[in-house]
Parts: structure tokens; C-alpha cells; sequence
């Protein structure tokens, strides 16, 4: 099967070799010049946008103020959504034009709609200049063909099956302003589902490689604080119409995963690449595909039309033997470990999952709220885990909460009844004078509760309907900011997705000061221990999937 290049591409990829050698860097580098800022006035099609700074107090809590669009000498301040963009809905459940008014034209007032209608789910629409219009369809390929090609917009959100609700967390400016860049085919966001799990495991790195095609889950790069994957199917995303409509050519399958999953490949064997944010995010039904739920054929419609022999999509590991660290002579400690710059041992990624455990019981038999904060949050958005580089955890709790851990109290009770040890309480959080603070000890982990008085990020979204947000650290679901994604950004800033060893080791005077991802790494004082920060890479999270580590603590607990 040939494929060849478009005079636009061929000069795109000239340009990105250029940049390659005059940087001496890969790929990643030479996508970070350009991120949609430098977009000319003229040329704007959505306003850029600013970051405020990370300084405490200058940011509230819940960090939403961070990044905001920058109007100044911006003619789309308000941009006319109806000309601008098209949502593709294969609904899941039955629509009228009222519910589409609802679920998807409150933010983006005017945004067009194009809703496939079938047989066992008719959607009707008798205005026709409303900007919402009903495609009869029948069948996964014909139906999103028709979908397609109803784009008349520069724009199209493509929402499979999965989409609910389209709010203003969903960011469509930023999305447009990543695709105004040449090197980028789609954007795509983190999703939340109806139970308020949150994720971004839709990100996928898509390798054919000697015949066989593997879909590895996560990320080993990022640009413009986005997640550079393969495919991100399961995860609504916005292309360009062009871009849309050029690779849209897979004509045989059944299932619409399949098709979509063909397109991502044929998006990235044309040079163009693939951006998950985890600071966008869409309200979705189910919220995660998994590639092992596609029956052989599909595989082989796909095998043909890529021309490969095999799939691998299973790349969790299979070990022979496994020790808990006290068997083979290693402990938990945070500090005295990244002082000396390796990476955590296993034992105390498990430790802190048992606090965090704990934490989640007692809240939920006491009714009170709590989330991830700083470095915990940035884990669980990046690695689905605890940083194997960090030094401590961090829980904001409801100051009305902080009583139950006094000592005596049933909070305190419970931890030390699991082993876990309550201690440095005090009245006041650092500067919030009559918030509360304590902290928690559990195999070597270190954790600081808090006190934060109301109720945390819990009711900044009101289509969330006060449903805690959860996000995958280890092999348990946890509370978190309400949107993760945006306050890791906001927290952290520029290069967030990227790693850096905590402010402690770095010369900073404040975990407040100026993220420093991607940096090198501090060298540790064996160069030749495999656990060495320096052996590994500042971004990506490929080598620390959770994965791992949940085959690791099954085995051994």
C-alpha cells in the first residue's frame, strides 16, 4: 500500500528536521516553539491565553483563575460558534432538539449540531435553520460518513456515543488554538464519567513496528502541556474539517472504534500528531475504550487497511518472582531517596495507596470532602500514581473534618487501629489561621492534611451535581480537584506533564516558585544504580504505569 505526502507535509517535516539539528533535541522541542501564542491577530480565530502565575495567596484555591483567554487587542473575544464549529453526535440515548439546546449549546451558544438519527433512536428536528440538524443513518461506517460529511464548519467536535454533556470545561478555544498549528491533526481531552471517574488512559502510543501493531497506554512525550499520543479513541476530540474528511477512508467495519482507530493511525502516518489535554475535559457517559474489547474481524478490516500481521494491546507485566522491599533489603524513605535522586521503591507507592485507602473510608462513613493536592494531584494526573520522586503526600480536608483526627476522636481511632500514625497537629494550616492541620505516617510515607475551610472544587462545576471527582492512583479511585486536569495546569503551569524533582532539591524557596519540568534530573551518588533518576526520562509515563505496580502489590500482599 503507498502513501505519499502533500507539498504542505513534505515542507512541515523539512521544517522539523532543520529544528531537530539546530536544537540537538527530538521531535518534542521542535513542537513546543509554536503552541497556537504566535497565531497573528489577523490570523486569530479564538483569542490567545495568559497564565497568571502560580504565587500563593495571588490564586484561589481551587486554582481556576490561573490561565484565562487574553482579549487585550483580540478581535474574537466572542467568537460566532456557528460558524466556527460542528458536534458530530452518535447519541446514546434518545435526543430532542430541546435536550441538544440543554446538553450542548448553553456555553457555546450557536454551535452546530449534527445528531445521526437511527431507527431505534430517531432524532427529529422540524427547523431546519435552527442550526441543529438529524442525519438518517444505518451502520457504524455509513453512519459517521454522513456525520463527516455534513461538516461546513472550519471545526468539528467528534463525539462518539460516549459524550453527555458540553460544558465550558471542555475549552473548546484552547483545542482550536492547538490546531491552528501545521504539525497538529487533533486535539483531544481528559473525560469524566456519570460516576465521576476521571481519565486520560485513552491516550495510546500506536507503533507498527516489523508488521505488528502495539497500542501501548500513556504518553513519552509532551507538548504544550498536552499528552503527544497515537490514537485517543474513546475520548471526544476536534480536527480540522480538511483533516477530518481526508482520512476518513476506512469503509468496512462494524464497529465505530475501528474506524476511528484508523484514523488516528493514518492521521499520524501523515506526519500529523495527536494531543491529549488533560486539562480539557469532557462529561461522558462510560468515559474509557479498551482496544481488547474489538472482536477479531474488526482487527483484521484494520489489519488491511494498515498492513500489519499482529496486535499487541496487553503490556502489563508478567513476573516470575516478586519481593515486598523488606525480603530484599530496601525501605521507604522519601527524603533520604531523593536527596540521593532514585526512584521510590515500590513499598512506598503501596504505602501511601494504604493511606490514601484509609483517608477514603473514613470519609465516606463520616460524610465529609476531601482532595489531592499539589504533587499528590500532579501524580495521579500524569501517572495514575503517587511520584516516585516525591517526598510527601498531600490531602486538603474540610476543616470541619479536621476534629475527627484529634487524638481520641473516631478518625484517629481508625488510622491507629490500621497501623497509621496521627501526629503535628496544629490549629492552623501554614498561614490560614484556624483551618487545622495534622499529618499522617504510614511505612515511611509522610502525609499533610490540610484544613481547608467550604467545600474545596466540589461545587465549581454545577453540572457535576456535587459528585466528587475521582482519579486512579495505584489500584485505588480517589477525590480530587473537581477537574484535575486544569487545576494540575494551573498549579504547576507551563510543562506540568513533564517531571522535576521536588522544590526542596532544586534551589527553590517555595513549592509556589516556578515549575521546572523537563529539567535534568539531579545526579545521585552511584551513577551506576538502575533506580537513578538520570536513567530515566523527564517526561512521559511509560515506564511508570500503574500497571506495574498493581501486578507487583497483588503478588505481594
Amino acid at each position: 500500500m503507498s502513501f505519499t505526502f502533500s507539498d504542505d507535509q513534505l515542507k512541515l517535516l523539512e521544517a522539523k528536521d532543520l529544528l531537530t539539528k539546530e536544537l540537538g533535541a527530538g521531535l518534542k522541542n521542535s513542537l513546543k516553539l509554536t503552541c497556537g501564542h504566535d497565531v497573528s491577530v489577523t490570523d486569530q480565530v479564538v483569542c490567545p491565553e495568559s497564565f497568571a502565575g502560580t504565587l500563593f495567596p495571588v490564586i484561589s484555591c481551587c486554582y481556576n483563575s490561573s490561565w484565562s483567554l487574553n482579549t487585550t487587542n483580540c478581535a474574537v473575544a466572542n467568537p460566532d460558534w456557528s460558524k466556527l464549529v460542528t458536534l458530530l453526535l452518535f447519541p446514546k440515548v434518545t435526543l430532542t432538539v430541546s435536550d441538544v439546546e440543554e446538553r450542548f449549546r448553553t456555553h457555546y451558544k450557536g454551535i452546530r449540531v449534527v445528531v445521526a438519527s437511527t431507527e431505534e433512536m430517531p432524532f427529529i428536528n422540524d427547523d431546519d435553520d435552527n442550526g441543529i440538524r438529524g442525519v438518517e443513518v444505518s451502520g457504524a461506517a455509513s453512519s459517521w460518513r454522513a456525520l463527516v460529511s455534513s461538516v461546513r464548519t472550519p471545526f468539528a467536535i467528534v463525539a462518539t456515543s460516549d459524550l453527555n454533556v458540553l460544558t465550558a470545561a471542555a475549552q473548546l478555544e484552547r483545542s482550536i488554538r492547538l490546531l491552528q498549528n501545521p504539525w497538529v491533526g487533533a486535539v483531544a481531552g481528559s473525560t469524566r464519567n456519570l460516576t465521576g471517574h476521571w481519565t486520560v488512559a485513552q491516550c495510546r502510543q500506536a507503533d507498527i513496528v516489523n508488521y505488528v501493531l502495539e497500542l501501548r497506554p500513556g504518553y513519552r512525550e509532551s507538548a504544550c502541556d498536552c499528552m503527544i499520543c497515537g490514537t485517543a479513541v474513546g475520548a471526544p476530540f476536534v480536527a480540522r474539517a480538511e483533516t477530518l474528511k481526508k482520512f476518513f477512508t476506512l469503509t468496512e467495519a462494524s464497529r465505530p472504534e475501528t474506524l476511528w482507530l484508523s484514523w488516528f493511525l493514518d492521521v499520524q502516518r501523515s506526519g500529523l500528531q495527536t494531543l491529549l489535554c488533560p486539562d480539557v475535559l469532557y462529561l461522558t457517559y462510560r468515559g474509557e475504550w479498551h482496544p481488547d474489547t474489538l472482536p477479531r474481524n474488526e482487527w483484521r478490516i484494520l489489519g488491511e487497511r494498515q498492513q500489519f500481521l499482529g496486535v499487541v494491546t496487553n503490556f502489563t507485566p508478567s513476573f516470575s518472582h516478586t519481593f515486598k522491599c523488606e525480603q530484599v533489603g530496601l525501605k521507604c524513605s522519601p527524603r533520604s531517596q531523593q536527596s540521593d535522586a532514585i526512584l521510590l521503591p515500590w513499598c512506598c507507592l503501596a504505602n501511601f495507596v494504604f493511606i490514601l485507602n484509609k483517608v477514603d473510608a473514613i470519609a465516606r462513613e463520616h460524610r465529609f470532602h476531601y482532595e489531592l493536592d499539589s504533587g499528590s494531584a500532579l501524580g495521579a494526573v500524569k501517572l495514575g500514581h503517587y511520584l516516585p520522586w516525591d517526598i510527601d503526600g498531600d490531602i486538603v480536608i474540610q476543616t470541619s473534618a479536621v476534629a475527627l483526627f484529634d487524638e481520641g476522636s473516631p478518625g484517629s481511632e481508625a488510622m491507629v487501629a490500621s497501623g497509621v500514625t496521627v501526629f503535628g497537629r496544629s490549629p492552623d494550616n501554614y498561614g490560614d489561621k484556624g483551618a487545622g492541620y495534622f499529618k499522617l505516617w504510614y511505612g515511611g510515607v509522610e502525609v499533610e492534611m490540610l484544613g481547608r475551610r467550604g467545600n474545596g472544587s466540589l461545587l465549581t462545576y454545577p453540572e457535576f451535581r456535587g459528585m466528587p471527582t475521582r482519579v486512579l492512583v495505584g489500584d485505588v479511585w480517589v477525590r480530587s480537584h473537581a477537574n484535575p486536569g486544569a487545576y494540575a495546569r494551573s498549579r504547576y503551569g507551563t510543562g506540568y506533564l513533564a517531571h522535576s524533582q521536588s522544590w526542596r532539591y532544586l534551589n527553590s524557596d517555595t513549592s509556589f516558585m516556578k515549575y521546572k519540568g523537563g529539567a535534568h534530573w539531579r545526579l545521585c551518588p552511584d551513577p551506576g544504580f538502575h533506580a537513578c533518576l538520570e536513567k530515566y526520562p523527564t517526561d512521559g509515563n511509560i515506564l511508570f504505569h500503574p500497571d506495574t505496580f498493581k501486578v507487583w502489590n497483588d503478588k505481594t500482599t
